[in-house]
């Protein structure tokens, strides 16, 4: 692979994802940031939060796609074996991409049957995780 594309597969893994924003003391944040900064409800683990109230997030990064965090994730998986110029380390990330859809679509129908509000913000925010693809 050229220098010039791993220079900019690795600047764009260095910051997650082209979705930058700058935050209150003027450095850049990641999509990753962003996400935990408007959604307090953001974890790793699938469940709906009733003990803390949990209500339908879409403002930043999730007036875009609905699942943002999986996104920044796609961004940095995909970018690294890319920034290292192995083609071959692309192999696990089809499989990692195969099980991120799977729990993507999971969950997604898991918050429109649970989550109140959830299906009229689907039907606001068309995309899961790529804007404009998925």
């Amino acid at each position: 692979m050229p220098k010039w594309k791993q220079i900019a597969v690795r600047m764009t893994v260095r910051d997650r994802t082209p979705l930058k924003k700058t935050n209150h003391r003027g450095h850049r944040s990641t999509q990753r940031d962003w996400v935990y900064a408007v959604n307090k409800f953001a974890e790793p683990s699938v469940r709906i939060q009733t003990d803390r109230g949990q209500k339908v997030v879409d403002t930043g990064p999730y007036a875009i796609v609905r699942h943002p965090l999986y996104a920044s994730a796609g961004v940095l998986v995909t970018g690294m074996p890319l920034a290292l110029g192995s083609f071959w380390a692309l192999i696990p990330v089809g499989f990692g991409a195969v099980i991120l859809i799977v729990r993507t679509v999971l969950e997604d129908r898991m918050l429109q049957n649970q989550l109140e509000g959830y299906k009229g913000y689907a039907a606001r925010v068309r995309y899961k995780v790529i804007p404009g693809v998925w």
